[in-house]
Formats: C-alpha cells, sequence, structure tokens
C-alpha cells in the first residue's frame, strides 16, 4: 500500500501493510501516517518492523472499524493512548514506550490478544486490575516489560486465557490459586520473576497444559503430584528455585512428556523409575540437586531420550548395563541418546563396554566419580565429539582405538592411573571446525544480511565474527554462501599461521552451515548465470573444496551455534549456546585479593 497525501482514495481500503523502505534507507524515522484516517473501513493494520518513533496519536480511534493492529518492532514511544479503538488484536512488541499502561485497554470487550512483550523502557508498574475485565481475551503476552508488584486476582476472570507470558519481570509474591485451576490455559510463562511460595496442590481444571515455565523464580516446598498426572503436559521447567523433598514416584499419566527440567534445586532421595520408563521423553535435566540412590535397573524403552544430565548429586553404585545397552530386546534401547552427563557423583565400578556403542552419543561426561577399571575398547563409534572421565581410578593403557574417533574434540583422562602412549591420531584434536551463519535482510533500514561465523581449534573458539554484508542478497541461500566465503578467507591466514606455527593436520577444515541450498553450490561445478553476481565468492569457495583443501557439510538449525551472532534469541536459547561455545557466563566474578600495600 502506498500511502498518498490527501487522497479520497483510500476510504475503502480494509487491510493496510505498510513497508517504509525509502525511510529505511535513510534511517530517519517518521510519524504515525495521519492519511490513515481517510480509511474509513479499514478493519487491519500493520506498521511492524518500520522506522516509526514519537507516540501514537491519542485520536487513533478515528479509525473506527480498526480490528487488528500490530506496531510491533519500531521506536513508538510515551504513553499507550486511551482511546486504542475497538480492536480484537493488538501488537505493540519490541517498542521505546516509556509510558504506564493504560487501564483503559481493560474496556476493549472484544479485545483476544494482547501484545506488549520487549518494552522494558516502561515505567515500572504493577498490572493493571483492569485488565481483568477482558472476558474475550485468549493470549495476553507481557514479557520483559518492566512489571512489579504480584499478579492481580482480577485474572481469575481471564476464563479464555490460553496463553499467558509474565516472564522476565519483577513480579513478587505468591502463586495465585487461579492460575492452576484454568480450564483452557495450554502454555504459561511466568519464569525470571521474584515469586515465592509453594506450588499448590491442585490438578482439578489443568486439564489443558501443554508448556509449564516457573523456572528462576523462588518457588520452595514440594513439587505437587498432579504436575507428574498431566496428560498433556509436554514441556516442564520448574529449575533454578528453592523446591525440596523427594520426587514422587508417579507414571501414570505423563505419557506426552518430552522436556523435563527440574535442576538447581534441593531434591532429595533416589530418582524414581518412572523417569526411566517415559517412552516419549527427549531431555532431562536433574542436575544440581541432592539426589542419591541408584540408577534404577528399569527396563522399559527410553528410545527417545537425547540429553541425560545428573551432573552434581549423590547418585552412586555402578552404572548399570541398560544405560549403554544397544540391542538385548529386555534392556532399554538409548538408540537416541546424544548427552549423557554423570559427573560429579559417587559411582563406581567398570564402565561398561557398551558406552561406546551407542551410535549417536556425541558428548560423554563421567567425570569425578569413583570408576575404576580400564576404558573399554571404542572401534564402534564414530561421532563422539566430547568424553570426559577425569578424575576417577582408572588404570590399563589408553587404547589405540580412540585414535579412530574422527570426530573427537576433547579427550580429558586426567587425575587417573593410566599409562602408555597417547594415540598419533589425537594430534588430530587441533583441526579447525567453523559455524557460519547469516539472517537474510534483517537491517530494517537497508535490507542488508548480518554474515557471522565461529571458528574452532579442537573445542576451542580461536576467532568469530559479526558483521553486515556490503550488499544485498536476493535470497537467503546467497546470504549464507556470502557468509560461507567471508569464513573461508579467515580459515586461509589461520591455516598459514597455523603451518607456521608446526600445527599440522592432514584433515581438512570443514565449515558447517544450515542452509542446504549454499552447501550443495559449493559442491557443484557447474556454474549458473543466474549466480554471476557471486561469482568471486563461488570461484574463491569452490576451488578450495575441489582441492580439497575445505568441506562444506551441513549442520541441524538447533545446533546452529552461529545464530546467537546474527539473530535475537530466547534467553534459554542464547545461554545453551553460550555453553556450547565454552564461553564464560558474564556474571561470573575474578575473585582476589590485591596484596599491593
Amino acid at each position: 500500500m502506498r500511502l498518498m497525501q490527501g487522497s479520497e482514495r483510500l476510504w475503502g481500503v480494509k487491510m493496510a501493510d505498510i513497508y517504509a523502505e525509502e525511510r529505511r534507507k535513510k534511517k530517519c524515522g517518521w510519524e504515525f501516517p495521519r492519511q490513515l484516517y481517510n480509511c474509513i473501513k479499514l478493519q487491519v493494520l500493520n506498521l511492524s518492523i518500520n522506522y516509526f518513533v514519537g507516540p501514537i496519536p491519542d485520536d487513533i480511534d478515528r479509525i473506527s472499524g480498526l480490528q487488528f493492529t500490530d506496531l510491533s518492532s519500531n521506536n513508538f514511544s510515551g504513553d499507550i493512548p486511551p482511546a486504542i479503538g475497538r480492536l480484537q488484536k493488538l501488537y505493540l512488541y519490541d517498542n521505546e514506550f516509556n509510558g504506564t499502561f493504560p487501564v483503559e485497554i481493560g474496556n476493549l470487550s472484544n479485545l483476544q490478544v494482547l501484545g506488549l512483550t520487549d518494552n522494558d523502557k516502561f515505567v515500572p508498574a504493577k498490572i493493571p486490575v483492569e485488565f481483568g475485565k477482558l472476558n474475550n481475551l485468549t493470549s495476553l503476552r507481557f514479557a520483559e516489560a518492566n512489571l512489579i508488584g504480584e499478579i492481580p486476582d482480577s485474572f481469575n476472570n481471564l476464563s479464555s486465557l490460553e496463553y499467558l507470558d509474565l516472564s522476565g519481570n519483577h513480579l513478587e509474591g505468591k502463586l495465585p490459586s487461579w492460575v492452576f485451576t484454568s480450564k483452557n490455559l495450554t502454555r504459561l510463562y511466568l519464569n525470571g520473576n521474584r515469586l515465592s511460595g509453594e506450588i499448590l496442590d491442585s490438578f482439578n481444571n489443568l486439564l489443558s497444559l501443554e508448556y509449564l515455565d516457573l523456572s528462576g523464580n523462588h518457588l520452595e516446598g514440594k513439587i505437587p503430584s498432579w504436575v507428574f498426572t498431566s496428560k498433556n503436559l509436554t514441556r516442564l521447567y520448574l529449575n533454578s528455585n528453592n523446591l525440596s523433598g523427594e520426587i514422587q514416584d508417579s507414571f501414570n499419566n505423563l505419557s506426552s512428556l518430552e522436556y523435563l527440567d527440574l535442576s538447581g534445586n534441593h531434591l532429595e532421595g533416589k530418582i524414581p523409575s518412572w523417569v526411566f520408563t517415559s517412552k516419549n521423553l527427549t531431555t532431562l535435566y536433574l542436575n544440581r540437586n541432592r539426589l542419591s540412590g541408584e540408577i534404577p535397573d528399569s527396563f522399559n524403552n527410553l528410545s527417545s531420550l537425547e540429553m541425560l544430565d545428573l551432573l552434581g548429586n549423590h547418585v552412586e553404585g555402578k552404572i548399570p548395563s541398560w544405560v549403554f545397552t544397544l540391542k538385548p530386546d529386555n534392556f532399554n534401547n538409548l538408540l537416541s541418546l546424544e548427552y549423557l552427563d554423570l559427573s560429579g557423583n559417587h559411582l563406581e565400578g567398570k564402565i561398561p563396554s557398551w558406552v561406546f556403542t551407542l551410535k549417536n552419543l556425541m558428548r560423554l561426561y563421567l567425570s569425578r566419580n569413583r570408576l575404576s577399571g580400564e576404558i573399554p575398547e571404542t572401534v564402534e563409534t564414530l561421532n563422539l565429539v566430547v568424553i570426559d572421565l577425569a578424575i576417577n581410578n582408572l588404570t590399563g593403557e589408553i587404547l589405540s582405538s580412540i585414535g579412530l574417533i574422527i570426530n573427537l574434540r576433547d579427550f580429558w583422562v586426567v587425575d587417573n592411573n593410566l599409562s602408555g602412549v597417547l594415540p598419533p591420531e589425537l594430534g588430530l584434536l587441533s583441526k579447525l571446525e567453523v559455524i557460519v551463519d547469516s539472517d537474510w535482510a534483517g537491517d530494517p533500514d537497508d535490507r542488508r544480511s548480518t554474515s557471522a561465523y565461529i571458528i574452532f581449534l579442537g573445542s576451542t573458539p580461536i576467532s568469530w565474527s559479526s558483521k553486515k554484508q556490503n550488499t544485498v542478497t536476493r535470497s537467503s541461500t546467497e546470504a549464507e554462501y556470502r557468509a560461507i566465503a567471508s569464513a573461508a578467507a579467515e580459515l586461509n591466514w589461520l591455516g598459514h599461521l597455523m603451518s607456521e606455527l608446526q600445527l599440522h593436520s592432514s584433515i581438512a577444515p570443514v565449515i558447517y552451515c544450515d542452509n542446504v541450498g549454499a552447501t550443495y553450490v559449493c559442491a557443484n561445478p557447474i556454474f549458473h548465470s543466474r549466480m554471476k553476481h557471486v561469482a568471486i565468492d563461488f570461484f574463491f569457495v569452490r576451488d578450495q573444496v575441489a582441492r580439497k583443501q575445505l568441506r562444506v557439510a551441513h549442520v541441524h538449525t538447533n545446533d546452529q551455534l552461529a545464530d546467537s551472532l546474527t539473530k535475537p534469541l530466547s534467553r534459554q536459547l542464547f545461554s545453551a549456546h553460550r555453553f556450547k561455545i565454552g564461553v564464560l557466563d558474564g556474571s561470573s566474578i575474578l575473585r582476589g585479593r590485591n596484596s599491593s600495600k
């Protein structure tokens, strides 16, 4: 839609989707277009991702038929006007509002969706109790909006609510009872606040709940039984609280649970057997608790489990054979397991030979236990990236078969009683690997893309970059390919540097990219005419691939660590990527004593 000053030709328009390209190129802000007042039949207005500045006009209700408004990702500031129209959906995400919430929004009786996430410049304020009058509201998203105080009891009237996100604020007080009796609620995010008290033992009406995140609060007491009998619950985050007591041994209805995080609490007692009989469970975090006893010798299927973390507990005894068994029918089948962390416990005995036959296992952490005996043969497994067996009582020689694990980056065996000679292949731990990513047309001002790469020497990041590209790309594949070319140029320089330092590797560096099209272009000897505008980058990368000096491979989007340098991520995903890259938490503080006098 193109705005025409003073024109009457807009009166019949029902939908306006405005893209201010010229304004973006000049990086100049503009105010709310009042020409829209001529659109007397306008129902849908999308002004998102532009360069609007200043306040939203107080008389916006002159567009009397407006039902859907998306003003997100702009630089609107000031107060939100009370006269916001007869709206059904209102999106105001990611702006610069620095006023307060208008209580008049509570009068929008038709409102179904209200989004005010990522407006952290709001004056710190309580949630208006008037919002409890929005009886038709199905989605309320107030994450990171500088909210303080308690969740109002008036929310008890929001009987149609399906999605509630109040995460990342400064809310305090106890969890309101109505939260756990809401029949239609499917997703509840209250994480990252200062909520306290206990989780109420009520399960009468939480029939639809699929996603519950109460992590990062000050909740205490036991985990109520209803949590483990919720039929539709797929993801449960209760980590980083002060929960105590035992995990109840109940498994009747947790048939849908896929992700469970109870880490960072004060849970104690034995690990219940149902944890190891949940068929759909893919991720299990029980680390940093006080769990004890032995790992149950269960015999049902854990065929979906990908990540298991029991770090920092008091688990003892031998590692049961089922953990690593691949073939016997009467044992567990951990075919999908990729990450196993049992470090920092009191496990003893030998490491079962099955540990190195799990085809998908990539990271194995068994350090700081009491394991003894020899390291098992490892010929069958070629996917392990990290092996951490440090600080145990292992004996014998380091077997040459360790050197056959071609993807190995980290091999930790310090503080054991091992002997022998390290396999010469372990010198390949100095090989270079790169994670490459690019957004596409991500800059709202000029639509240029941002390239990023992280270069690893073994498992250590030694070079990284995030830079806006010099030209506008025509496709996501082109944007990714230019990012690959930038990384390849840096690899060339690092390769010469490593040669001078006598760090030689017979394996070509690998560039991992999550764009399948870009990886195909790298290996395709045919150059298409429609790619002439990227000819230099094409031949630069293609020549190195053809001479086997470089390999370009696909990486799954879930493992795309360079996303941290090209696009906004959720706090949880960003923290996970930071951990995998190996960067310290910014909150870490160096402690010491100044010895100067």
